[in-house]
């Protein structure tokens, strides 16, 4: 019965996997490292998804260098499908209330002050399978438009 069960499974999540494969993946930004801000291009769709289904990520350039607390900037990740189409997303220096841990308890704001100030700061980084967008979070004594001050 127990080797019956796993072959129910694993079948279950091959179709799993098929069904995306066939119907194509489609992420709202906010499931990207980071919140997406803007974007250009091809994978843009009319209902603010990116639908980045056969794009690569072939560069990442972010404005301020890395993790810069005290200058405002901007990650931009560039996409290209087989057909030469590109895509861009753009990944600014944000302020929330909260750390990402705690992505219940936390807000995006224009501003903040105190002990639940934070920025969080996109930045470049090189993986084996390409460049990615990643994170950090600054805690600021107060923090305006995506920058600690």
């Amino acid at each position: 019965m127990q080797t019956k069960t796993k072959t129910i499974i694993g079948a279950a999540v091959i179709l799993a996997i098929a069904v995306i494969a066939v119907i194509g993946v489609r992420m709202n930004p906010s499931w990207l490292s980071g919140d997406v801000t803007s974007g250009e291009g091809d994978a843009m769709m009319a209902d603010g998804n990116v639908n980045l289904t056969g794009y690569d990520a072939t560069k990442c350039q972010d404005s301020d260098d890395g993790k810069v607390a005290n200058v405002k900037g901007v990650a931009t990740m560039t996409f290209k499908n087989a057909q030469g189409k590109i895509a861009k997303l753009n990944f600014k220096d944000q302020c929330y209330t909260a750390r990402i841990k705690d992505a219940l308890n936390r807000t995006m704001v224009n501003s903040c002050a105190g002990s639940k100030c934070f920025e969080e700061d996109s930045y470049c980084y090189s993986k084996s399978t390409g460049p990615v967008v990643q994170t950090y979070n600054f805690q600021c004594n107060s923090c305006k438009d995506g920058l600690c001050l």
